[in-house]
């Protein structure tokens, strides 16, 4: 009876350490790639003044074509940072758009490929027919 009962401790003990497992577990390859951030400033090509609100899009394949999906919106200071997701590699070239939607600036299309810096975007106000 006593070796029934202490099989049976040690089969609770390991049944509640796997549940905890499975529910937490534990992080693999947290490490395996570095986080990948882009980080964008937009500004205008009359005053260099940094632009708000400018709309940041990334071009993604969807199966047998591409879409501009989009990433975000620059902030008041006109920057924009966006990470990569960690548990894959970065992509080696990445094309983005950079648009207003009121149409005031030239919409901006640019393939990053280098991030290890502060990519600063210049945008050009639309001139209008008058």
């Amino acid at each position: 009876m006593r070796l029934f009962r202490n099989f049976l401790k040690g089969a609770s003990l390991t049944t509640a350490l796997f549940i905890f497992q499975a529910c937490y577990g534990t992080p693999q390859g947290m490490e395996e790639y570095p986080e990948t951030v882009a980080c964008f400033q937009v500004v205008s090509s009359e005053d260099g003044l940094p632009l708000d609100g400018i709309c940041v899009k990334r071009k993604v394949s969807n199966s047998d074509n591409y879409d501009w999906i989009l990433s975000g919106y620059t902030d008041d200071n006109g920057w924009y940072n966006m990470a990569f997701n960690i548990h894959e590699p970065a992509p080696e070239q990445v094309p983005f758009r950079f648009e207003s939607e009121d149409g005031e600036y030239a919409a901006k299309d640019t393939v990053i490929s280098d991030f290890s810096h502060t990519i600063k975007i210049v945008l050009d106000k639309v001139v209008k027919a008058e």
